[in-house]
Order: structure tokens, then sequence, then C-alpha cells
């Protein structure tokens, strides 16, 4: 579900704490002058704020310097195990690395955004953006696009109301209608195709994975453009369905 924030209640006091933790996270680390210019409150707030997430183990103190902590990853790492299934989707995803030798990925929808993840790379493999757990909006990307053709309609156009369609480079979908009909499509073939709609000359193919009562998400193969397209109907497409609709049948039966 998605939150208007207008209509949420928030606690001044936490929003401060989260700006500190994503600027940390966005510049590696930073002076206490840096933060207090940057999220907009003293110098001693920052600091009494930074003193409680060191205690923590959420920030760690280099000099004069402040990096998020190590408790983030044991964070994170718990937060991705908690994924339904995560373990078997994980070992598919494995294993179609090693048979395409490309790049691939499990993503899932979270308030409307994509998130990658889990990753694993092929012999071949172009690495790329998105970094693990960034969020990136669904119709950007083959993955987001296989997830929205599982999603009832009325949740679709709730999340471009709230997200809109933003466009990433000049191939990106952003016309509404444009969008339902590229979905429907993709639900007859049962997987979506990102040619260079997030990122030029690269070419992704994304399925994806229905349980009895939702989406799980999606896997992808990914990797430059022309070496992809020569590969799609012969091979590629047929290495994704095999694993995503094995994966299905494990799920619900």
């Amino acid at each position: 579900m998605i939150t208007n924030d207008k209509e949420t209640k928030t606690i001044k006091s936490d929003v401060t704490v989260l700006d500190i933790i994503e600027y940390l996270r966005e510049v590696d680390s930073a002076r206490i002058t840096e933060i207090s210019a940057e999220v907009g409150i003293s110098k001693s707030s920052v600091h009494a704020h930074l003193a409680t997430l060191e205690q923590r183990g959420y920030a760690a103190k280099e000099g004069d310097q402040y990096k998020l902590g190590m408790c983030f990853l044991n964070l994170g790492a718990s937060t991705r195990n908690k994924v339904p299934h995560f373990d078997s989707v994980r070992e598919r995803v494995e294993r179609l690395a090693n048979q395409t030798d490309e790049r691939t990925q499990f993503v899932i929808e979270e308030h409307g955004q994509a998130y990658v993840i889990f990753r694993s790379f092929g012999q071949y493999a172009v690495r790329a953006r998105p970094r693990i757990g960034q969020p990136t909006h669904l119709h950007t990307s083959a993955s987001g696009k296989a997830i929205l053709s599982g999603l009832p309609r009325e949740r679709v156009r709730e999340i471009i109301d709230y997200w809109g369609l933003p466009q990433k480079t000049e191939n990106t979908i952003t016309d509404r209608e444009t969008l339902f009909e590229e979905l429907d499509e993709v639900r007859d073939q049962g997987y979506a195709v990102n040619t260079g709609e997030s990122q030029g000359r690269f070419l992704s193919v994304g399925a994806p994975i229905r349980t009895d009562e939702s989406i799980l998400g999606a896997i992808t193969i990914s990797g430059p453009e022309k070496r992809m397209h020569d590969r799609l109907d012969d091979e590629i497409i047929d290495l994704l369905l095999g694993v995503t609709n094995e994966l299905e049948l494990n799920l619900t039966n």
C-alpha cells in the first residue's frame, strides 16, 4: 500500500534521523558541519543524533567523519531473508546466471517501486545499476513491467498516480495508455522486454513469479542489447520461463 504523506502524521525527530542516515548513505562519510548544512538542523542536534546511532551500532566515527555502521548490513540481510521463498528463488537465479552467462536478478515490489534483492553474474555479465536495495520505477524495467502485468489494474493506476511515469531514456514509456497496452501484451506472452528503457544499449527480459493469490516478484536476465537480442528467441526466453514456471509449480503445490 502506498501512503499519502499529506494524510499521515509523522514524528519530526524520526524524519531527521532518517534524513541523516540517507545522507550518509549517499556521501559515504561526512563531518557534523556538512550533515548540519544538508539536513538543516544545528550541529549540536546532529551530534546528539549521531551519538545515539553510534551507541546502537548504526553509525561509526573515523576521525571527524561519520559513516553508517555495520548494523545496517544485518538489518538488510534479515529483511531480504524474510521475503517469502527467497532461498528457492535465489537458487534458480544463480542457475540462470550460469546457464546464460549473463546477469540475473530477483526483483520485488514494495510501496509501488521495484527493488533488486538478489543478483547473480554469469561469466560474461555486465555489472550495471541499480544497486541492491535501490528503489526504481516499475515502468522502466522488464522486471517492473512483469510485476505490473500481474497486479489489478486499479493498483497499477494507483502506482502511476503516485509515482508518475518519469522518463529515464528516450525509450522509456511515459504515456499511461501505451503502458497499459504493453502490460496486456506482457500478460498474454508471459514475459516483458526492456530495450534501453532504463539504460542505453542494454536489454533485459523479465517474467513474473505468480502464487495462488499474488505476484511474488520477477526474475530478469540482462545483458548488452546486441548479444541479448541474438539469443532472445532461441534460448533466453525459454530458460527464463522454464525457471519461473518451475517456481510457480513448487510454490502452489
